[in-house]
């Protein structure tokens, strides 16, 4: 199974391959590796909102929010892509069938 290579689970820390927008099965996981939800909680998301509507990276950060007593989201995102370097980027994007879906909401 694919998941089985791109998964590194490890004593203390667990890198999980799941499609967050399946939200029974980010639960899943989660607690398939001991995830205390009563603690407090970092999420860092790099470069990962940016690929989804509005609406499914809304819902994405909902979740966190109810499901953990006390939840950090830190975000990194590109910005200021309509300078030069921005530009390039989104066209490189495009020509790899990728779309930065936010920004076309």
């Amino acid at each position: 199974m694919i998941e089985e290579l791109t998964e590194l689970h490890g004593t203390d820390y667990a890198i999980l391959s799941v499609d967050l927008r399946d939200k029974d099965l980010l639960s899943e996981k989660l607690k398939s590796v001991g995830v205390d939800f009563t603690i407090p909680t970092l999420v860092f998301a790099e470069c990962v909102l940016i690929y989804l509507p509005a609406k499914q990276s809304d819902d994405i950060m909902k979740y966190f929010a109810e499901n953990f007593d006390s939840v950090y989201l830190m975000n990194w995102e590109m910005m200021k892509l309509n300078d030069q370097f921005g530009k390039v980027m989104i066209k490189n994007f495009e020509v790899l069938f990728t779309n930065f879906l936010v920004l076309k909401n």
